[in-house]
C-alpha cells in the first residue's frame, strides 16, 4: 500500500492562499494534460462540503501528485517529491467559456522540507499580479501586494522565519504612506497610520506578552493635538477623550461576563471625578461607543481628589427604561459606601419609602404616598447624569487578542 501523508496534505492545503491570476494571451495559461502521465489514480471520497472531487496519482507506491476540485470551479493540483514531501502547489481558476487552458490562479513553491514557502504568486483572473513573496538569504520571507494593474506596489510585508513580522507598509497609489507596522527591540508591534494629507492621525503598540494588551492614540487634524487615548486587553476595551466642553470622558468596555460600559465623567484640569455611569449592552450590536446601550446607575462624586480617592456623594438606580429614576442612596460615609439611606422613589418623583441599608443597621422604613413627600438629598436634577456624552464614534483597532486568565 501507499504512503499515507494525509496532515502533510492539510498543512499544505491551509498555505493555499486565496489569491487571483492571468488574461487570455498570457504565459500563466496552463494546460491539465500532466495527470495522465501517472500509472494509477486513486479517488478519494471527501468529506468536506467545499470539494467536488479529491484524486491521488502513484507512481508505483509513492504518491506524485495529488488534485482536489472545489465546488467553485477551482482546482488545485499539489506535487510530491519522490521522499513525498510537497514540492509545489498549482492552483487554476474555474475554467473560462470557450477556453482550453485553464488560468493560472496561485503558484506555491516550497522548501525541500515540503512545508515552508520558497517563493509563491498569486494573479487575478485578469492575468494581473495580486501578489508575490520570496523567501531572502536569512531565512526571512518578503512578501508584495500588488494594485489592479499588476504593477504598482500597495503593500510590502516582511517576515521572520518563524512567520512572525518584521514590518509591513501600506502606500497609495502615488506612493502616500498610509499604514506602517513594525516590530520594535522589544518585539512589541508599533502601528502608525496617516491621513493622505501627511499627517498623523492613529498610532498603537500591541505587547508581545498576552497580558501586556494594546495601548494607543488618535490625533485631531493636525497630528499632534491627542483626541483620544484607548487601551485593549482580553478582558477589558477603553477609550478616553482628554477635553469635551472642559470635561475628561473615560469610556470602559468590559468584555467578559455580562457585558456592560462605563463612563466616568471627570474636571478637566484638577482632573477631579464627578459623575460616573453605567450601561448595559443589548447584546446585539456592536460593543463600542456606536453600540446601543441602556443606563441603569450613576454614582455623583464630591468633585475632589482623583481616581483612586474619589468620595461617593449619592449612588442613583435608574429604572429598566433607562431615564427614570427610581431609588438614590446616601452613603453614612463617604469613604465606606455600604451604609446609609436609601430612598425609593415614584415615578413621580417623590418619594414612595425611605430606609436605613447596610452592614448590622436597623431599617427603620418609613412609607409615603405618591405626591406627599420629597427629600433635597433624593431630587435629582442634573439631566446631564441621564444622557450618553457626545464624543466622535472611534472604532478601535481591529486585533484579535488573545484570552488571559487570571488565577489566584
Amino acid at each position: 500500500m501507499f504512503k499515507t501523508t494525509w496532515r502533510l496534505i492539510f498543512s499544505a492545503l491551509a498555505m493555499v492562499l486565496v489569491l487571483s491570476a492571468c488574461g487570455p494571451e498570457s504565459p500563466n495559461m496552463v494546460r491539465e494534460d500532466f495527470p495522465q502521465k501517472l500509472s494509477t489514480r486513486v479517488r478519494i471520497i471527501s468529506q468536506k462540503p467545499q470539494e467536488v472531487d479529491r484524486w491521488v496519482y502513484m507512481n508505483g507506491d509513492i504518491k506524485t501528485l495529488e488534485q482536489i476540485q472545489y465546488v467553485d470551479g477551482v482546482t488545485t493540483y499539489i506535487f510530491f517529491r519522490p521522499d513525498e514531501t510537497a514540492e509545489k502547489i498549482v492552483e487554476l481558476h474555474p475554467a473560462q467559456n470557450g477556453e482550453t487552458k485553464r488560468r493560472l490562479k496561485t503558484e506555491v513553491i516550497f522548501e525541500a522540507d515540503g512545508l515552508a514557502y520558497a517563493s509563491h504568486k498569486a494573479l487575478r483572473l485578469d492575468g494581473t499580479l495580486l501578489k508575490e513573496g520570496r523567501r531572502l538569504e536569512d531565512r526571512s520571507y518578503s512578501t508584495i501586494t500588488y494594485f489592479e494593474d499588476g504593477v504598482t506596489k500597495q503593500k510590502v510585508s516582511l517576515y521572520k522565519a518563524d512567520k512572525s513580522l518584521v514590518s509591513e507598509l501600506l502606500v497609495d497609489r502615488d506612493g502616500t504612506k498610509l499604514l506602517e507596522t513594525v516590530t520594535d527591540s522589544e518585539n512589541n508591534l508599533v502601528s502608525k497610520s496617516w491621513r493622505r494629507d501627511g499627517t498623523l492621525a492613529m498610532q498603537y503598540k500591541k505587547s508581545q506578552y498576552a497580558y501586556g494588551g494594546v495601548s494607543g492614540t488618535y490625533y485631531e487634524a493636525d497630528g499632534v493635538t491627542v483626541k483620544a487615548e484607548f487601551s485593549m486587553t482580553s478582558w477589558q476595551n477603553s477609550i478616553s477623550f482628554p477635553n469635551v466642553s472642559g470635561k475628561r470622558i473615560d469610556f470602559s468596555f468590559e468584555t467578559r461576563g455580562a457585558k456592560r460600559m462605563t463612563v466616568l465623567v471627570s474636571d478637566f484640569k484638577s482632573g477631579s471625578p464627578l459623575y460616573q455611569q453605567v450601561y448595559a449592552h443589548d447584546g446585539k450590536s456592536p460593543f463600542d461607543l456606536t453600540g446601543n446601550y441602556t443606563l441603569t446607575m450613576v454614582e455623583e462624586y464630591e468633585g475632589t481628589g482623583n481616581l483612586y480617592n474619589r468620595k461617593l456623594k449619592r449612588r442613583i438606580t435608574v429604572g429598566t427604561d433607562g431615564k427614570t429614576i427610581s431609588k438614590v442612596f446616601i452613603p453614612q460615609s463617604q469613604w465606606y459606601d455600604y451604609n446609609g439611606l436609601e430612598f425609593t422613589l415614584y415615578p413621580s418623583g417623590f418619594i414612595q419609602s425611605k430606609k436605613n441599608v447596610g452592614w448590622n443597621v436597623q431599617p427603620n422604613q418609613q412609607s409615603f404616598k405618591d405626591g406627599v413627600y420629597t427629600d433635597p438629598v433624593a431630587v435629582v436634577n442634573q439631566p446631564e447624569f441621564t444622557q450618553t456624552p457626545q464624543v466622535e464614534k472611534l472604532s478601535l483597532p481591529d486585533i484579535k487578542l488573545p484570552e488571559v486568565y487570571w488565577y489566584w
